[in-house]
């Protein structure tokens, strides 16, 4: 039943096992008397004897059909939701609570002029605004932190190539079943064209 396509790779994989005795999972597509193709995932252990003759395998198969459907989908989804960022000038971020963690959309970088492989932070974004707007945002920041209190709020960012860009920010707070914040979600957009 391994599809056409797939079997000298299973049978090289399978070869591969026997020889080494080392285990090592394979995906491949399954042909079905129906004509269907699922998605699977092998994985198997040898056993030898005493003398190191194999005896027995034993293995099991696993259909990944609808992981690999639902990874396919949840992608483009996120594919689609960076490119709707991106044409809208749109950012957003996730502020932890519990951890502290910072997560930045790929847009949130671009419209910040900060590069992507860095840390994100608010102190990071903090340093990219206009020293005049600091501290307005500065307070609706920690008002945030403090009390899961949020605002629409604009702020100016200096580029680094001097320039400057007009920001709308908004944030949501995110609270658990008992009240307690636990991170804050929010969006930068870039309106200086506006």
């Amino acid at each position: 039943r391994v599809h056409p396509d797939d079997l000298a790779r299973v049978r090289e994989a399978t070869a591969h096992n026997l020889a080494t005795g080392i285990n090592e999972n394979t995906e491949y597509r399954v042909l079905r008397p129906d004509g269907s193709i699922r998605h699977v995932s092998t994985s198997s252990s040898m056993l030898y004897d005493e003398a190191g003759k194999l005896r027995r395998a034993v293995g099991t198969v696993l259909d990944i059909t609808e992981a690999r459907e639902s990874a396919r989908a949840l992608k483009r989804t996120a594919d689609l939701l960076a490119e709707a960022q991106r044409i809208g000038k749109m950012g957003s971020f996730e502020v932890s609570m519990i951890d502290d963690a910072h997560t930045w959309s790929d847009e949130l970088y671009r419209i910040a002029d900060i590069d992507p492989w860095l840390p994100p932070s608010v102190d990071m974004f903090m340093q990219r605004l206009h020293e005049e707007d600091r501290g307005r945002i500065g307070a609706l920041i920690q008002r945030s932190y403090r009390d899961g209190i949020t605002e629409p709020s604009r702020a100016r960012l200096v580029r680094r190539d001097g320039s400057i860009s007009h920001l709308d920010m908004m944030a949501v707070p995110q609270f658990d079943p008992e009240g307690r914040l636990v991170a804050l979600r929010g969006t930068v957009s870039d309106v200086t064209e506006l």
